[in-house]
């Protein structure tokens, strides 16, 4: 019996070897989200920003983003649902102006005035 637990476990370990030496060298990391597929991307293309609908704990009501002062694209907004799942789910997604480019630094950039609000009048130059 003893000799046949040591072939058993000479066996095993010549496996466990094998395999690592095997697939060792190669590993993967990934995740699946539904209605999600994965897209590649070049240096300096640009990558496509969306909004969705606001939520909030106060209120169980969503608004659409663009119903909210924010800044809306110059070319209109467009709606972006990619699946049937995004739809079904209330999911609101679409267009916006920003501009994002893949693995380019990008600071502050101007994209639109919005006024929120009331605003004062400010009388300058009195006499």
């Amino acid at each position: 019996i003893i000799r046949r637990f040591d072939e058993y476990t000479a066996k095993m370990k010549f496996t466990v070897l094998v395999g690592a030496v095997l697939f060792g060298g190669h590993s993967a990391q990934a995740f699946y989200l539904p209605g999600a597929s994965p897209q590649s991307f070049e240096d300096n293309e640009i990558v496509e920003l969306k909004v969705n609908k606001m939520t909030s704990i106060a209120d169980p009501y969503p608004l659409e983003y663009y119903h909210l002062p924010f800044c809306k694209p110059s070319n209109g907004i467009h709606k972006k649902n990619e699946n049937l799942g995004e739809f079904l789910q209330g999911d609101r997604i679409e267009s916006s102006p920003y501009v994002i480019k893949m693995k380019t630094d990008m600071y502050c950039e101007h994209v639109c005035t919005t006024y929120l609000g009331r605003g004062e009048t400010v009388v300058s130059g009195k006499t």
